[in-house]
């Protein structure tokens, strides 16, 4: 086989090579010599990788056209390899471009290391193995959920469950949603970027259930539980610079652990009575004293009426008696 490839080889090297032959031959008819530029091909070869310069492919005696004209054939030899060579190196250069679009960012590792970040737009690296690219959407908004039904040993409680301040039990299950800030320090600080985003929101919602009581998680103030989560794991990412930025976090599910299900039930029902009875309490107390403030009113006016008119009997009786008087002392 490798005896037909090398006269195959040959016989095109000697189509390829025979007008430029034939064009230091005076003979135009004479067919080309195929050992002879196949002599001349080694030749060349050899001298690109090194060999001497000054060595020469032994000569042939001239044939019928070119006896007795003391000329040799005159051969043309064009530098394959540098072309060859100067086309792969231009197609592995131009394997280093790529596209980024806009939201993305792309980050440069040169030999494993981070060497720089590229913006949306065309960019360039060295090809592999020199330099590697990898692209990054860092405004898509990704969601994580915290908590599961999953029991935890022998235990009967659910990975969800967590501890409050009055030393009850409370299953809490939430949604983070989070994107990116920096794209280098999330691909290059992170050896599982969602595992860590779940692990510091679990840290952080324990923390922050643990230091309120069960009705505030259960019925008064969620909306300050999700503020204080949030803050609580952006401060965990970003003293690990893990280069995500928490945008939402939202409380799905919130109920005391199942075994106790009834009973937090009827407390709860219970609370919802005392709060009821309060609430009326209250309203019969504020409509007794709107009364008594309406009665101690209108005795105050019936006080100053019946004032008013002692006064005013007891000033005409006086004229009256001064009016006598002076007629009395008249007479």
């Amino acid at each position: 086989m490798s005896s037909t490839f090398s006269l195959a080889l040959r016989r095109s090297l000697a189509r390829w090579l025979a007008p430029m032959h034939n064009s230091g031959n005076n003979n135009n008819n004479q067919p080309p010599d195929l050992d002879e530029l196949w002599r001349d091909f080694n030749q060349k070869l050899g001298q690109l990788f090194g060999g001497k310069s000054g060595q020469k492919p032994p000569e042939r005696p001239p044939e019928n056209g070119n006896q007795g004209n003391g000329q040799t054939p005159q051969i043309i030899v064009i530098p394959v390899l540098p072309i060859v060579l100067g086309a792969a190196l231009f197609i592995w250069l131009a394997s280093g471009t790529f596209m980024v679009q806009e939201g993305q960012q792309a980050v440069v590792s040169r030999l494993g290391k981070l060497h720089h970040t590229i913006g949306p737009g065309v960019g360039w690296r060295y090809p592999r193995p020199v330099e590697r690219a990898e692209i990054v959407d860092v405004t898509q908004l990704r969601s994580i959920e915290i908590g599961s039904s999953a029991t935890v040993g022998n235990t009967g409680l659910l990975d969800s469950s967590m501890l409050t301040r009055d030393e009850n039990i409370v299953d809490v299950r939430l949604t983070v949603q989070y994107n990116l800030k920096n794209a280098a320090s999330f691909l290059f600080n992170n050896v599982n970027a969602e595992a860590a985003v779940a692990k510091a929101a679990e840290s952080a919602v324990r923390e922050v259930v643990g230091r309120v009581e069960m009705d505030t998680v259960l019925n008064k103030d969620r909306e300050a539980i999700q503020r204080d989560v949030m803050r609580s794991t952006q401060a965990q990412l970003d003293r690990y610079q893990a280069g995500v930025l928490i945008r939402n976090v939202n409380i799905q599910n919130v109920q005391p652990p199942t075994a106790v299900q009834a009973a937090f039930d009827d407390a709860l029902k219970a609370g919802q009575d005392r709060d009821r009875l309060k609430n009326q309490g209250q309203a019969y107390a504020n409509r007794l004293i709107a009364q008594a403030k309406g009665q101690a009113a209108r005795m105050g006016e019936e006080a100053e009426g019946y004032k008013a008119r002692v006064l005013g009997q007891a000033k005409g009786d006086a004229q009256r008696f001064e009016q006598i008087v002076t007629q009395y002392q008249k007479a």
